[in-house]
């Protein structure tokens, strides 16, 4: 949102009458204490189109505990990216 579009809206809020500033207010902090899960905020995401795909996360840690080193001859990768960008 836009600041422009924020201050807008607050000078609206701020005439109405205090009784529906009060609802509002209720309104906006039920909204505010629902929990949603990481799965529906992407299923929002997805239903509003500003997602187009889901990515799943690896949660088996053995596959990264299996793997082995790849031998490299000659510097460190490390060193040869900090050289690089240099």
């Amino acid at each position: 949102m836009s600041q422009t579009y924020l201050e807008q809206l607050w000078q609206q809020i701020v005439i109405l009458p205090i009784e529906e500033q009060k609802q509002l207010q209720q309104r906006l902090s039920d909204s505010l204490s629902e929990v949603v899960t990481e799965e529906e905020f992407e299923q929002m995401l997805l239903t509003e189109g500003l997602l187009v795909t889901t990515s799943k996360w690896i949660t088996d840690s053995s596959l990264s505990l299996n793997r082995t080193p790849i031998e490299n001859k000659g510097k460190p990768l490390s060193e040869m990216i900090i050289e690089e960008r240099r």
